[in-house]
Parts: C-alpha cells; structure tokens; sequence
C-alpha cells in the first residue's frame, strides 16, 4: 500500500473513531466520515465501499497485527518474541491488549449496531485461530467434532471479551486470556 492511501486510511480511521465517540454508531455515514477526515468523496470511495467497509477495514487490520508472524515491540505490551510462533495465552493476550488499547473505541461500538459488524468479522478471523487448536492434543475434546469445539471457543472468546470491555477492562489481559485458556484446555 502507497503512503498516500496509509495516510487516506489513517485520517478515515481516525475519523471514524471521533464520529463514533462524540455522535455515535448510527450518526456515521460516508458524508460525515469525509467531512470529518476532510477527504474528498472520490479519495473516500477509492479506498472503501461504504462505512461498513471501513470499521471491516479496522477490525482486519488488528487481526492482521495480531496474527502476524512478525511482531515489533508496543506500548503497553510486548509480543516481539513470539514471531516463532504464539502460544494460545500470548495471541488471546495479545488481541485483548488492543481492545484494552481501543476501550474508548470499542465500548460505543459494543452498544451499537455496529457490534455485530465487528464481532462478525472478529469471528471470521478468530474460527481459523481455534479450528487449527481444537486439532491439537491439549484442546481437541474426545467425540466433539473438531469444528464444534472452534465454534464454542470462538463464540466463548467473544463473549468474553465483550464482558470484559463492559465491565471497564478491570482485569489484565493476561489473566483474562489464561481464564479462556484454563476453560478449554484438557490438562489444567
């Protein structure tokens, strides 16, 4: 991506997340989100297709970085030395860490219409994550089938997170995450 659209993207994620916090889910639209970036409409639709196209955009790019194999040192956290691979407690740390980073944004979207737009596309991102662990010894559970068990954890996960963000983040991720780990995992 060239640094004229990074850039695009970066006022129209901004914007979005100004809009959704002083106006609310249902106040944004592609005329206020231009106004608000202070874009032009043809740069707006170069880039996304609609509004939902872009809170789509910002919940693939956390799964982007959370999923990466490469990862940088953050603030708030560092993840940096799993690029050989993440176990399940580090990659769910991880993603409540950004929500935990992104509470003021997530928190007006949970209670909008604009849940079930992120929550679908966190769920479309999450069930590969969990299909591939309910394969290994540790979570597979004996006569469940394999897609049932990623079904429940990715559904769990969700649930878990929306609580979390609703209760304030109260708790650390890591400790958050190690209680969704304890749930599933066969060895405790």
């Amino acid at each position: 991506m060239d640094s004229r659209k990074k850039k695009t993207r970066s006022l129209v994620y901004d914007a979005y997340n100004r809009l959704l916090q002083r106006d609310g889910f249902e106040a944004i639209n592609a005329n206020a989100l231009i106004k608000e970036a202070g874009i032009g409409r043809s740069t707006f639709y170069d880039n996304f297709r609609s509004t939902q196209d872009v809170l789509k955009s910002i919940c693939n790019n956390l799964c982007d970085h959370v999923f990466s194999k490469a990862h940088q040192k953050e603030f708030g956290h560092d993840f940096s030395e799993a690029s050989s691979g993440y176990s399940p407690n580090q990659a769910m740390s991880h993603i409540l860490y950004h929500f935990l980073e992104g509470k003021q944004f997530l928190e007006p979207l949970l209670k909008s219409g604009g849940s079930s737009i992120f929550e679908s596309e966190m769920r479309a991102r999450l069930f590969p994550f969990f299909f591939d662990l309910a394969d290994t010894s540790e979570y597979c559970i004996e006569s469940v089938p394999r897609k049932i068990t990623a079904i429940m954890m990715t559904e769990s996960f969700l649930a878990l997170a929306r609580h979390w963000v609703d209760m304030g983040c109260i708790a650390k991720p890591e400790q958050v995450a190690h209680f969704f780990i304890r749930t599933f995992r066969k060895n405790k």
